[in-house]
């Protein structure tokens, strides 16, 4: 049994893919509830009231070059002066492979969809333009951070 369980075990490490630590340390932003969805500057970002009744953004990373199996990603919005408009919004974890027939997901590439954004006050976003921003940072202090400036927008409820 504890042959079988081994050999299992085995297996499932040498089936999954692990971060791609040959790179420099590189992330990208984006959103989207259920895929990543790449964000430029200008693009409108929606603000969505979420089940709890609280605003949020749909915040979206990839990255590579650091240890995506232990890592900690900090989403910050950020007014034109470059301070904060809410507090940042962070997830300590894991991401998954990217593993969508996407030519932007490279091997070894890991990301998370859909981590919701806090927005405190809807009125410090909207109609402003704001820079989203992401910093990823592993165990070991591999470093990367990307930023756009979007538009955020009160989405309608349907």
């Amino acid at each position: 049994m504890r042959a079988l369980l081994t050999a299992l075990t085995l297996g499932l490490t040498v089936g999954c893919v692990q971060p791609n630590l040959d790179r420099e340390p590189w992330c990208q932003i984006g959103t989207g509830d259920v895929e990543f969805i790449d964000l430029a500057d200008g693009d409108e970002v929606g603000v969505v009231r979420g089940i709890q009744g609280g605003d949020h953004i749909w915040g979206s990373a990839r990255v590579i070059g650091v240890n995506w199996l232990d890592i900690t990603l900090v989403f910050e919005l950020l007014d034109e002066d470059g301070l904060p408009v809410t507090d940042s919004s962070t997830l300590i974890g894991e991401l998954v492979h990217c593993t969508r027939s996407d030519e932007a997901c490279d091997q070894g590439m890991g990301e998370t969809v859909g981590y919701p954004v806090i927005v405190e006050d809807i009125s410090d976003v909207v109609g402003d333009d704001i820079t989203m921003k992401v910093t990823a940072t592993d165990r070991e202090g591999r470093t990367a951070s990307h930023s756009v400036q979007v538009e955020p927008y009160r989405e309608t409820d349907d």
